[in-house]
């Protein structure tokens, strides 16, 4: 059945490539390349899944993204 949360990063054209990715990374937990894959996604389609899971850790990744006014949201998982 999956997860029934994800988080949305939408684009973002004040900071820079390498920061976005750093802040996936700090957030998501996931390793370089996969935080690069999200943020070319949200930077070329305007927004990204770049987590899904129980909404308390939904809830956690996006105070983290937000450290840094990422743009973020939280959506039932399926409805982005």
């Amino acid at each position: 059945m999956g997860y029934p949360w994800s988080v949305i990063l939408f684009n973002d054209d004040i900071h820079s490539f390498e920061e976005v990715i750093q802040q996936v990374q700090k957030a998501t937990g996931c390793g370089y390349t996969r935080a690069y894959e999200i943020t070319l996604e949200a930077h070329s389609k305007g927004q990204a899944v770049c987590y899904t899971g129980e909404l308390d850790a939904c809830k956690k990744v996006v105070r983290i993204l937000e450290e840094i006014h990422l743009l973020t949201e939280i959506v039932k998982a399926g409805g982005e």
